[in-house]
């Protein structure tokens, strides 16, 4: 098993990453290792609630948020107080001009630019590794 500082390592970079289901499975199986009294407990289950929510699953989220409302600590309930606020609060519609969509040009000569990456004054190695890029983006 990993260690608290990798359990938390791993969760907060799936958050970054937007990757919020891998963070609530990487969690679901150990949260309950980590009881709610602890300091480790009550950062997982915030990480839990932020994922959650971020796929909107309020309900589930509120479950975990009612957990931590039970506790001795003062700031922990009144956390738990807040996020439950964030989680009750209307949803906003976000207007269409905030979504940015890039359209693919089914003409576009996907070579092109790999090719002129090879003739340019950049280092093997950095080029190496934009084609590498630029393939993850052309497939």
């Amino acid at each position: 098993m990993d260690s608290y500082k990798q359990i938390v390592e791993k969760a907060e970079f799936a958050l970054i990453k937007g990757e919020y289901n891998f963070c609530i499975k990487y969690l679901r199986p150990i949260i309950e290792s980590y009881p709610v009294s602890s300091k480790e407990g009550v950062n997982l289950r915030t990480i839990l609630i932020t994922a959650l929510s971020g796929i909107n699953k309020k309900e589930e989220a509120k479950l975990f948020c009612k957990e931590l409302l039970k506790s001795q600590d003062y700031k922990v309930r009144e956390n738990a107080k807040y996020l439950m606020e964030i989680i009750d609060s209307p949803e906003i519609k976000k207007p269409e001009n905030w979504n940015i969509t890039i359209e693919s040009n089914p003409n576009l000569n996907k070579t092109s630019l790999t090719t002129y990456l090879s003739y340019s004054k950049i280092k093997k190695s950095e080029l190496e590794e934009l084609k590498i890029i630029l393939k993850t983006f052309i497939q």
